[in-house]
């Protein structure tokens, strides 16, 4: 049986991100262990496989934001409008929230 890359890398961040609440809850020197090493494997996956994506142009890289010129502040509770009525562009971290969105993790 052969698996595609792109579902194993998404195993492995799948992986990362279970394990990594589990070992937070683990009293159990040797559940503690188990989660490590759970969480040790999950990362080496994400690594290899994105290595061999990366290696094959297959790898989908997180949207590039540029850093800007100048910063605009919230100066007042008119920013959470943006949703409701005068629109506004949207932050670095609503845009990093569609990712997994648009990369099928949903």
């Amino acid at each position: 049986m052969c698996i595609s890359l792109p579902p194993l890398h998404k195993w492995g961040k799948i992986g990362v991100n279970n394990y990594g609440n589990a070992i937070t809850t683990a009293v159990r020197d040797d559940v503690f262990e188990f989660f490590h090493n759970c969480l040790e494997e999950s990362v080496s996956l994400i690594q290899k496989s994105k290595s061999i994506l990366l290696d094959k142009g297959l790898y989908e890289r997180s949207p590039y934001l540029p850093t800007p010129d100048n910063y605009d502040f919230v100066k007042d509770n008119n920013f959470l409008a943006g949703f409701f009525k005068e629109k506004r562009p949207l932050t670095g971290a609503e845009i990093m929230n569609f990712m997994p969105i648009t990369n099928g993790m949903h």
